[in-house]
């Protein structure tokens, strides 16, 4: 300590943090370390999920399928709602246009505007704010 006094200054200061960087080595070598064990542990658990859901697709692989399953999937296939597929005939609106160039919006939204106009006008709202 007394060598640090006598050069003085930035010495001095060094000497004085000398615990602090201590502090701070331990740790830079210390948080990398305890990621890499968490890290180790998460893959473990996603490694074994991903080797669950392998056995199960190959489970349900065509040409093992048990015949207790079959029997369930067909049973599940009967309940299960049935979807309908809406075709580009039957589609109400198409993103690929303006709204401007599709007549059919347009004019029901034009519409809608003249029927809100007309309600609004004779409203006692509007007289209120006026």
């Amino acid at each position: 300590f007394q060598i640090a006094q006598s050069y003085g200054g930035v010495v001095a200061l060094a000497i004085q943090l000398l615990p602090w960087l201590n502090v701070y080595a331990v740790g830079y070598f210390l948080v990398p370390a305890t990621r890499w064990l968490l890290n180790t542990q998460t893959n473990k658990k996603i490694d074994a999920r991903n080797g669950r859901r392998l056995k199960a697709m190959q489970a349900l692989s065509p040409g093992r399928i048990a015949p207790a399953l079959k029997k369930k999937l067909a049973s599940a296939r009967r309940f299960a709602p049935e979807v309908k597929r809406v075709t580009e005939r039957e589609a109400v609106f198409s993103s690929d246009k303006q709204l401007s160039e599709n007549k059919t919006e347009a004019s029901a939204l034009d519409e809608f505007d003249k029927k809100l106009a007309e309600r609004t006008q004779g409203s006692s709202i509007d007289a209120d704010l006026a």
